[in-house]
């Protein structure tokens, strides 16, 4: 019985190994600026659909079967993108992402107390230029909005 046992516990990394079948495993931590892990960031293989996204704790990994050298694309909400030669899977990739902030040139509120097919004329706007938003976007967007029981954003118009 004692053989069977250690007979399983050792071919069981070879039966592993043969299902991965050339492929390779990709893995590592995404971090923000502070050195913290950064849930969810979605890390794509360029050119192609596989990707993954990190755990809780900025933790990642992924079986792939691409040759070597090849790019992957890191991406994060609020985070600008970026992108990473791979040589080489035998060590753990990490990645250091920056901050990105996005700042609309002009933000435009509606709002109404019935449905806009019904009435046209009594619908209020407020609308805020770049100059304001960057003082106080967030006090400025958060005031539009509780003014009003139903709010819609309309659209954000960006010139970059």
């Amino acid at each position: 019985m004692k053989r069977i046992i250690a007979l399983l516990v050792l071919a069981l990394p070879l039966v592993t190994l043969a299902q991965l079948n050339g492929a390779l495993l990709l893995s590592g931590r995404v971090v923000g600026e502070n050195h913290e892990g950064l849930a969810g960031a979605s890390i794509s293989i360029k050119g192609t659909s596989i990707g993954t996204s990190s755990d809780s704790t900025g933790k990642f990994s992924m079986v792939i079967n691409q040759k070597l050298p090849f790019t992957i694309i890191v991406s994060s909400i609020g985070f600008a993108p970026q992108e990473l030669e791979v040589k080489s899977t035998n060590t753990k990739l990490a990645i250091q992402l920056t901050s990105q902030t996005f700042l609309a040139n002009e933000v435009v509120v509606t709002a109404s107390r019935t449905s806009e097919k019904n009435i046209k004329i009594s619908s209020k706007h407020r609308e805020a230029g770049s100059e304001s938003i960057e003082r106080n976007a967030c006090c400025i967007f958060l005031r539009c909005t509780r003014q009003c029981k139903r709010c819609t954003v309309n659209h954000i118009i960006n010139n970059f």
